[in-house]
């Protein structure tokens, strides 16, 4: 009751005493009944009045934390700091920082703000000398204290990117590295002190004095690089690639000092050379040794290369040029960090341990390194496939089947590891080896029954994969029939199918949740394969390859998720479709519980916007990483399918066509980017269904001029070469369309025309 009437003492007098205004008493602890307050109020008549007692006692209590630390004295120490009257920007830095560190925030917010009137009336300070009076340590304290004013943030930003940018200077970093030759030892530790503070930039100079020739050079660098620290190693290690032995034997000298755990491998292999030198590396020790290192090859390879983590941080890869020389550096993922690693100990290895097993371990980290380097979506550069060819030689230096066999024996051990990079690639230097008829028959056939590796690779679940390995296969036949040709145009007939409009895959029997999904996925500009089974939706998402993501009922019908997804992940055209399971919102725990064991799926409540449905879709799409294939690229791939397809049945024309092809080829004339290369299979296949669909594109008004051109034109050579298909109902229609274009477009009715007169030479050569 205090409490009450002291709140409505307090209201009537309109606050007008400021002690009670700015710190009301505060209530007792215990609380009583909420509806006892109404009760008392309104029997003494006040709700209004505290009403609005209660709203302005909500707002003072925002500010009060503020008022209070404005009112709290400052402490001895910072009394002495604002006696001291800062007013340069390195003295404002210096107090700020003391302010944080004895809790006097309003004063420090005071000189934040003072700094940075101070920045903006003085543009012209030097950062570098601010830089090196004041010191990193108050300079990240500001820029981490988040209630500072932010312009003095970007302004201590600058100031250590300055000095940074001024220790990293190349020049600099030589002159340092020249003075660790100094006579007087101050100057010579104060040149490494400065050296190891900038970091790992600092290697590059004291590695050009380590290759100098002058002993005393050689000491001095050695000293440094042993003083910069574990800092140095990733550097070093990338200069181990050198081909000065002289050079490499100070590297590992000074490495094994540094006592660091990504040198081990290294210094195992440095014990491999020696022992080969002597002698023979056969012996238990020196095979454990290869065995420990294939294995860390094999780590390096595998682990960490699909983890969407490891692709978004970011490590610094040093480079190391030989003929230069000169070291270099750029960010890269962790993830092709550790590929590098793999391909530097692989190439390592197979110098200290020479056999066919150490030599296509070289080849298989190449590979990988070669493609996730460049990018997965571009083609293997001539340098890398040069350099592969390289590496071959020394696998098999007898024959001329050694390239073609190496990459082969590449290829599978690739599949075999699951590296799929590299398998990419070495299907892309078996498309591009120059081979005679012969040599491409006896690698292609010599299996006897067996399909080759190619071919069982198309049931691989990488669709880049799939496609490289096709390219592969239509180089390496020839007229002669193999096995797997079957297998082949279906593999093919998958990718023409796309025409690189991005589509998501829905099943749910829900009605009104259902036609939710295909308004706001529309509203986002994507198509959708709406199903209301299970079955329909595997089989959709098996026959289009413009699915990107599939959204899954929890149930459907009668039928789990867990039943629609295992026929998924088992065929390969689906196994890497990321997929989310729409949860209710009660049971969304118990769903991330069960999806778990799946690998690219989540569990998500329905989206109710298209914004929220975008984000689902991104979230999905980033599971894949490195792995997704944009539209663009799916299109290129419809448009070499088709290419290939009309090479196929031109080299094997026993393979004949099927219906499929026909209707798959007749839909790409709808599509602007496809229509040219669908126009000339088309123009090869001997089937009514091709002159008809060809007929029908010509004579489409609502497509493109150029895509009506070349199926005019592709009609003429179908029928010059196979003879007219067309019925006479057909070709009948075809003169309806001719004498309607009558005083129209005359481009439009030469068109039209021209298709015509092919039927009439053909008919005149009877």
């Amino acid at each position: 009751m205090s409490c009450l009437r002291n709140a409505t003492r307090r209201n009537k007098n309109h606050f007008a005493n400021e002690e009670f205004a700015t710190a009301p008493p505060a209530c007792p602890a215990r609380k009583r009944p909420l509806f006892l307050y109404w009760v008392l109020s309104l029997w003494f008549g006040l709700l209004p009045h505290l009403v609005q007692a209660q709203a302005e006692t909500s707002d003072r209590k925002e500010k009060n934390v503020s008022r209070e630390e404005a009112a709290k004295p400052l402490s001895p120490a910072g009394k002495i700091i604002v006696d001291s009257n800062p007013t340069s920007p390195t003295e404002l830095i210096k107090a700020i920082d003391q302010l944080i560190i004895f809790w006097d925030r309003q004063q420090a917010k005071e000189y934040a703000a003072a700094l940075a009137d101070t920045v903006a009336a003085t543009p012209d300070l030097d950062l570098v000398a601010i830089g090196d009076q004041s010191g990193p340590v108050p300079l990240l304290k500001i820029i981490h204290t988040t209630e500072l004013d932010p312009r003095a943030q970007t302004f201590c930003k600058n100031v250590l990117a300055a000095v940074r940018e001024r220790d990293i200077d190349p020049q600099r970093l030589k002159d340092l590295a020249d003075k660790t030759t100094s006579d007087d030892s101050i100057e010579r530790r104060t040149a490494v002190a400065q050296l190891r503070a900038a970091g790992p930039d600092a290697v590059a100079p004291l590695l050009q004095m380590l290759l100098s020739s002058e002993p005393r050079a050689n000491r001095a660098a050695e000293s440094a690089l042993i003083g910069l620290g574990r800092q140095a190693v990733p550097p070093m290690l990338a200069a181990l690639e050198t081909k000065n032995k002289q050079f490499r034997a100070r590297l590992l000298s000074i490495l094994s000092q540094l006592q660091s755990s990504e040198t081990t491998n290294d210094l195992l292999i440095e014990k491999l050379t020696s022992k080969s030198a002597a002698g023979s590396i056969t012996d238990p020790t020196s095979m454990q040794i290869i065995e420990r290192v294939k294995k860390s090859i094999d780590r390096a390879l595998s682990d960490p290369q699909f983890n969407r983590s490891s692709v978004a941080s970011q490590k610094t890869l040093w480079e190391w040029n030989d003929e230069q020389p000169v070291l270099t550096h750029r960010e890269v993922s962790s993830f092709l960090y550790s590929v590098w690693s793999a391909y530097r100990l692989a190439q390592a290895l197979s110098q200290a341990a020479p056999s066919d097993e150490t030599i296509l371990i070289e080849g298989t980290a190449f590979l990988e390194w070669e493609k996730l380097n460049q990018g997965l979506n571009k083609p293997i550069s001539p340098g890398a496939v040069s350099k592969f060819k390289g590496i071959a030689k020394k696998y098999s230096p007898q024959g001329d089947l050694n390239i073609l066999d190496f990459a082969e024996a590449v290829f599978e051990r690739a599949i075999e590891k699951g590296y799929t990079p590299a398998a990419i690639a070495a299907a892309e230097v078996l498309a591009n080896v120059d081979a005679t008829n012969n040599t491409k028959v006896a690698l292609l056939t010599r299996r006897g029954a067996a399909p080759h590796p190619l071919i069982v690779a198309l049931g691989q679940k990488d669709r880049r994969l799939r496609m490289a390995c096709c390219k592969a296969i239509l180089h390496l036949t020839s007229e002669y029939p193999f096995v797997g040709a079957g297998t082949l145009s279906d593999a093919l007939a998958y990718f023409a199918t796309a025409d690189g409009k991005p589509r998501i895959l829905i099943a749910d029997n829900r009605t009104s949740r259902r036609q939710r999904l295909i308004s706001l996925f529309g509203t986002a500009g994507y198509k959708t394969l709406a199903t209301t089974s299970g079955r329909e939706a595997v089989q959709a998402a098996q026959n289009q390859p413009d699915c990107v993501v599939g959204f899954i009922a929890s149930n459907v019908g009668t039928q789990s998720f867990q039943d629609i997804i295992h026929p998924l992940r088992l065929d390969a055209r689906t196994a890497q479709l990321p997929l989310a399971i729409l949860a209710d919102p009660d049971e969304l725990a118990q769903r991330r519980l069960e999806a778990d064991p799946y690998p690219l799926t989540m569990c998500v409540i329905a989206p109710q916007q298209a914004d929220g449905a975008q984000a689902d879709i991104d979230t999905l799409v980033d599971q894949l990483g490195i792995f997704f294939v944009p539209e663009q690229e799916r299109l290129e791939e419809a448009r070499l399918a088709i290419q290939l397809y009309g090479e196929l049945i031109r080299r094997i024309p026993d393979s004949g066509t099927t219906d499929r092809w026909e209707q798959i080829l007749i839909g790409s004339l709808q599509v602007e980017a496809l229509a040219t290369a669908a126009t000339e299979v088309l123009a090869q296949i001997k089937t009514p269904a091709a002159q008809r669909g060809l007929v029908d594109a010509a004579s489409a008004t609502y497509l493109p001029l150029t895509t009506r051109q070349a199926a005019a034109k592709a009609f003429e050579r179908n029928v010059a070469k196979h003879g007219i298909g067309l019925s006479a109902a057909e070709i009948q229609k075809q003169k309806d369309r001719y004498d309607a274009t009558e005083g129209s477009d005359p481009e439009e009715e030469a068109l039209l025309w021209s298709i015509l007169e092919a039927i009439n030479r053909r008919a005149a050569t009877r």
